[in-house]
């Protein structure tokens, strides 16, 4: 509707939401005059022709240009649009297919198949640039404890929860995936050890204060959260070894819950 508007400059933006409503509701291979259009919207040109993209129901654009006069033109001008809709609807299930096979169903975050394709993409920049990376590895504390009192939709909701928390309070530049489980994993482009341990515990800390659809019980470290963290080049230059290392380190954590843990290397 706003790039109608800006398109034209002449109607106004109740006049540009009349016109997409007619695009909306119309049916599939239809196009309208400057006699149609003109029942909403005054300002209209008197050649003009609108032509919605729209296939199965769905819009996916439209096409805006002066009415050629001849009708075998007009029918050529169709038949080119409408197999650039085919094409658009084309693109748009590819890029929803494509999004839908990296991105945890629950969640909304990424899955493990695409945060082990980040992070290595990740380790190979912070090496060529000699930048530090660290990985942050998360898990709700007690978290069977949390099903088996709640029950299991409550306890996919405190996960979706958590997902949201981790990307409301982590940078542009972070990638949040869930791991499986209630393990989640938090990948840090440049960000030193030092830098990643004060992520990590003002996500926690953080996370105890806060509201959630399951009160978090801090003294029997239930719904809280523990943390392990690995960093390259430090610990590792290999992404599947970092991983490995950081899960060490959050097991390390959990054996006293609710705390942040940086890998140590012997």
């Amino acid at each position: 509707m706003e790039e109608f508007y800006q398109d034209f400059q002449i109607i106004s933006r109740e006049e540009a939401k009349e016109i997409i409503d007619i695009l909306s509701f119309g049916h599939d291979n239809s196009f309208y005059t400057s006699k149609d259009i003109k029942l909403f919207a005054y300002n209209i040109p008197e050649d003009y022709l609108l032509i919605p993209l729209k296939r199965n129901e769905k819009l996916y654009g439209f096409v805006g240009l002066s009415m050629p006069s001849s009708y075998d033109l007009q029918d050529t001008i169709l038949s080119i649009l409408y197999h650039l809709t085919i094409s658009l609807e084309n693109s748009f299930l590819y890029e929803h297919t494509e999004k839908l096979s990296c991105i945890d169903p629950l969640t909304g975050v990424y899955n493990k198949r695409k945060i082990d394709e980040i992070l290595e993409n990740e380790i190979n920049r912070a090496l060529r640039y000699n930048r530090p990376l660290s990985l942050l590895f998360i898990d709700i504390d007690h978290f069977k404890n949390i099903n088996d009192m709640y029950g299991h939709i409550i306890g996919d909701n405190f996960l979706k929860e958590l997902a949201l928390f981790l990307l409301r309070n982590t940078r542009n530049i972070d990638s949040i995936g869930r791991f499986g489980g209630e393990e989640f994993v938090c990948i840090l482009p440049e960000t030193d050890l030092d830098s990643a341990y004060k992520v990590g515990e003002k996500l926690r800390i953080r996370w105890n204060i806060e509201r959630h659809i399951v009160p978090i019980n801090v003294q029997e470290k239930t719904g809280t959260l523990s943390i392990g963290i690995a960093n390259s080049p430090i610990h590792s230059q290999n992404p599947r070894e970092l991983l490995i290392l950081a899960d060490n380190d959050l097991y390390k954590a959990k054996r006293e819950r609710n705390k942040t843990s940086i890998f140590e290397k012997f």
